[in-house]
């Protein structure tokens, strides 16, 4: 009998809450174009856009060097050293050749970091993703970084060639940041921040307020209910304009 007298106060203090946040809808709705707002401005009008170029590359370890025949040996030792590869690529020696060839104010960290190597799930292909503010420095710096790496690659692993599978194209639209996503999440945020603060001071607010709240809370029994003096006067005014009706009949 306890746990369903809980369970059910449970579910009432739910429709409550629930209640409390539907009459605050519109601080809610406030709060999501407030901070959606925001967040745009901030996104279109103070964020540098940032383009991404990437080239991709082919490496496969022979493991015969007099052989021209591709065999099952050769795509094995070619998938377990991809993550030696993928090191390679942004090495210190290839960054530092790739900013003396293109004249670079940067040190080899800073560019490394502006790049991004990867691989793509059961393949022996290498995607290098370079980020920059300028669409044409991120194409240079791409393939810049193809040609370096793979003279690297090919000196350090002794292996004949590193294939160019596609060049660094030279991107037209920025990769980040996304207005409309962040627009969305910014909404999204500040509608969930209104909900938390609605609900906190709902049950904070330990106010009585009916006498159904008198006898859940304190245990007691109510006797009677004084109506408010706006209640009490409208209803002599019921009474009166019901006893007239009367009279008149």
């Amino acid at each position: 009998m306890d746990d369903n007298q809980q369970i059910k106060e449970a579910e009432i203090d739910l429709r409550e809450v629930i209640a409390a946040v539907w009459a605050k809808m519109y601080l809610v709705i406030l709060a999501a174009v407030i901070f959606g707002g925001l967040i745009y401005v901030f996104t279109k009008f103070f964020v540098t856009p940032m383009y991404t170029s990437n080239t991709k590359v082919y490496i496969l370890n022979r493991t015969s060097q007099n052989s021209e025949i591709v065999n099952t040996a050769d795509l094995n030792s070619s998938t377990y050293l991809t993550q030696d590869y993928l090191q390679l690529v942004t090495a210190r020696p290839v960054m530092q050749e790739v900013i003396d060839e293109l004249g670079l104010g940067m040190t080899t960290n800073r560019l490394a970091a502006t790049i991004s190597v990867t691989n793509p799930a059961d393949t022996r292909y290498i995607v290098i993703n370079v980020t920059h503010e300028d669409p044409a420095m991120a194409q240079a710096i791409a393939d810049a970084v193809r040609v370096s790496s793979a003279e690297y690659i090919t000196k350090i692993m002794a292996i004949q060639a590193v294939n160019t599978v596609e060049e660094a194209d030279l991107p037209v639209s920025p990769s980040s940041p996304s207005v409309r996503r962040d627009t969305f999440l910014g909404a999204v945020l500040g509608a969930m921040l209104a909900v938390i603060l609605i609900v906190i001071r709902f049950m904070l607010n330990d106010t009585i307020k009916d006498s159904e709240d008198v006898e859940r809370y304190l245990g007691l029994s109510v006797l009677g209910v004084i109506p408010k003096e706006d209640d009490a006067m409208e209803t002599s005014r019921s009474r009166k304009s019901r006893k007239r009706k009367a009279k008149r009949k």
